[in-house]
């Protein structure tokens, strides 16, 4: 026979478990007022409860509830109340149970969570240290090795000054301005020049092949170089045409990218994994980006676009695998203006705009 208090009893205890459930062990949304409701609304029909408990003997002796029938008998309303009561009783015991089993399960996690987020800490900070290291063992010497043009982070203006001075090479020697030449470029700076890049000079750029070997001895003679005044002492001593032939900028570069890119891969992976929010993610690599020249970010960036040809170079720092640009904002910071000038260059930019990222809040440079 339905009975309204019985489904009353069910409804309330149902309800103090969920309440407790949300208020102590979920996440909710606007937690910090929803979870005091949520306690308020169990602690008050725990009240309720508890009152019920006390007040049930008066009230079973001195009315009517079973068939109309006044039950008198203090044995019987005994035997009545636990009969219908014990089955409910032991279901919340079992609850109850659960329920702290479940909270010192997630004191556990929490525990463990927060040594490896203190152990990430630590790693993220040495890995830190060793990029300031790199960047500080940054040399440029001149052709006879006599003389330090520059050292540590300095030395990446003068990367940029000379791969620039090649665009502007190729844009005045009337060849396409495309993926592919960007990237045997990037290799001329990068590597060196060595056979085989003499080659793929010869057959994909030739008019720049012609006019990079009837260059002066530096190519900074009688090339004027726009937008930047080069101090004599460096146009004399710097002949970075009789240094090609050697590794290039690869016994630098080489490391120096390698490094950052597993230190950003390192942050990312702990946000996918779940150990770090993005917003933690991203304030962790904000303080690795606040260790970057603008130089750096702008030499990063062509090392992704010349990567879009040669997949051995910056392919993995944007791609359908990564979004460490675009998502996780590595070059938020990248000075527009101080780009090389060309449409090309353009392009890309707009098309790191057009991606769609997920997690992102704001512009993707800083400057927009």
């Amino acid at each position: 026979m339905f009975n309204p208090y019985i489904v009353g009893f069910v409804v309330g205890l149902v309800t103090v478990f969920v309440c407790l459930y949300f208020s102590l062990f979920q996440e909710v949304k606007n937690s910090k007022f929803i979870r005091k409701y949520l306690l308020l609304i169990s602690i008050i029909l725990i009240s309720i409860a508890l009152l019920l408990a006390i007040i049930s003997p008066f009230f079973f002796t001195n009315f009517d509830i079973f068939d109309g029938e006044k039950v008198v008998k203090y044995g019987s309303v005994g035997d009545a109340i636990g009969g219908l009561m014990n089955p409910f009783i032991g279901i919340a015991a079992v609850i109850g149970t659960g329920l702290a089993f479940y909270a010192q399960y997630q004191a556990n996690k929490q525990v463990q969570d927060q040594f490896k987020l203190q152990q990430f800490d630590n790693q993220f900070y040495e890995m830190l240290r060793l990029h300031k290291e790199n960047v500080n063992e940054m040399e440029i010497w001149n052709e006879g090795n006599t003389k330090l043009i520059s050292k540590g982070r300095t030395s990446f203006t003068i990367y940029k000054l000379e791969f620039e001075m090649f665009l502007r090479m190729l844009i005045e020697s009337g060849e396409e301005f495309n993926d592919k030449n960007f990237a045997i470029l990037y290799r001329l700076f990068f590597t060196g020049l060595y056979e085989e890049l003499t080659n793929e000079i010869k057959n994909n750029i030739p008019k720049f092949y012609i006019r990079f070997n009837k260059s002066q001895p530096t190519c900074f003679d009688g090339f004027e170089i726009i937008h930047y005044t080069i101090d004599a002492e460096y146009a004399q001593f710097h002949k970075m045409y009789e240094r090609l032939p050697n590794l290039g900028y690869i016994q630098f570069l080489g490391h120096y990218y390698r490094h950052l890119y597993q230190m950003v891969k390192f942050v990312v992976t702990k946000f996918t994994e779940g150990l770090l929010t993005y917003d933690i993610s991203i304030n962790y690599l904000k303080i690795l980006r606040g260790q970057l020249s603008n130089d750096e970010q702008v030499m990063l960036f062509y090392n992704w676009i010349a990567g879009l040809h040669d997949r051995n170079i910056g392919f993995k720092w944007e791609n359908d695998e990564n979004q460490f640009f675009t998502e996780f904002l590595m070059i938020h910071n990248l000075p527009l203006g101080n780009l090389f000038e060309d449409d090309y260059i353009k392009k890309k930019i707009e098309y790191l705009r057009s991606i769609e990222v997920i997690n992102r809040k704001g512009n993707l440079f800083e400057w927009d």
